[in-house]
């Protein structure tokens, strides 16, 4: 047992300092997982709402076009052996790919916010779906990596582009 009056030993010492960095690494990483769905759910829930205040039917449509992408992303992932990422899959080229899905869905909101098709739920849902598909069906760096992109690619937009989607 160490006294408080004791120095701890180097050892111990090293031990508290990686525990205190693993949760650091993990609280960064469970942010940059959570933002990662924030971001497309947060322009989804945005979009369904401004076409709600449109009109109804408007409000329909981008419920609807929100929910087809989604729905089929869930079944193929779920009810079938369609999508599954190989574990061999660089963890960069799923940052760098993410996140210039991101910014492509978000330099198209910018430029379909006033479409009649609803382009953009539709690519929001996509993403969305393919997201929580990856969460789930794939090993940890692998989603952590798509959830970091999608963050990198929502700075870049905002960082060039300012945040006036909505």
């Amino acid at each position: 047992m160490v006294s408080p009056e004791e120095p701890q030993e180097p050892e111990s010492e090293v031990r508290a300092v990686q525990s205190r960095r693993q949760r650091g690494v993990r609280i960064l990483n469970f942010g940059a997982a959570a933002m990662g769905f924030a971001v497309f759910l947060s322009f989804l829930i945005g979009l369904i709402t401004r076409s709600f205040v449109v009109g109804l039917g408007d409000g329909f449509q981008s419920l609807a076009a929100s929910l087809v992408p989604f729905l089929v992303i869930v079944y193929v992932t779920f009810f079938t052996r369609l999508f599954r990422l190989p574990a061999t899959v660089p963890p960069f080229n799923l940052f760098v790919c993410s996140g210039l899905w991101t910014l492509l869905v978000l330099i198209s909101a910018d430029l379909f916010a006033d479409a009649v098709l609803p382009v953009v739920e539709l690519l929001c849902s996509f993403s969305l779906g393919i997201l929580l598909a990856i969460a789930i069906h794939s090993p940890a760096r692998l989603f952590l990596s798509c959830a970091y992109g999608t963050v990198v690619g929502l700075l870049v937009f905002v960082a060039f582009f300012g945040l006036q989607i909505l």
